[in-house]
């Protein structure tokens, strides 16, 4: 059920994740690189293969001396989701940064670093000011909801089914 990994995962964020998982309805989970966004181990449905099933390929009329076409590269549904909570926690972050540490200007006005096209870039992680680092973030859609733990070094991330079960009470928003 979990991809083998190059990078070994700390106990710590293992017991985290496994939290995380405890509740029920979860689809998936992935542990991303704090760095990149890189996947680094991912678990449940989207860690399993796409379907290659293509109900639009015709047959092939090719002779084995015709060049075959390329096909593009299509990243997986693990790899986009990575890479759309990569940009949210970025995102989230930065706004975090600004929100605790407004710079003020000659003239009195504010302005932010991140404006300016710093983007705290320079900055190692040990210096990221921790009023404003982003400890948790969550996002609910009308099927899923989407929880993000940031940790020093990784992004761990579990995907719940925000259906409600079969005989769930509860008004629907």
């Amino acid at each position: 059920m979990t991809n083998p990994t190059r990078t070994q995962v700390p106990q710590h964020v293992t017991a985290l994740l496994s939290h995380l998982t405890s509740r029920p309805g979860v689809q998936s989970t992935l542990i991303l690189s704090r760095k990149d966004g890189s996947i680094i181990q991912s678990t449940g449905q989207l860690a399993q293969p796409q379907d290659t099933n293509d109900t639009n390929t015709q047959p092939s009329d090719s002779s084995p001396a015709s060049p075959a076409l390329a096909q593009p590269y299509q990243p997986s549904q693990a790899e986009t989701l990575a890479a759309h909570i990569f940009a949210f926690v970025s995102s989230a972050s930065a706004l975090g940064i600004s929100l605790s540490r407004p710079v003020v200007t000659q003239n009195g006005s504010h302005w932010d670093e991140a404006y300016e096209g710093n983007e705290g870039q320079d900055r190692d992680d040990d210096d990221r000011d921790e009023d404003g680092e982003v400890k948790l973030l969550r996002m609910r859609t009308k099927k899923h909801e989407i929880v993000v733990v940031p940790d020093r070094k990784y992004l761990l991330c579990v995907v719940h089914d925000a259906t409600p079960g079969p005989g769930a009470t509860g008004s629907r928003r």
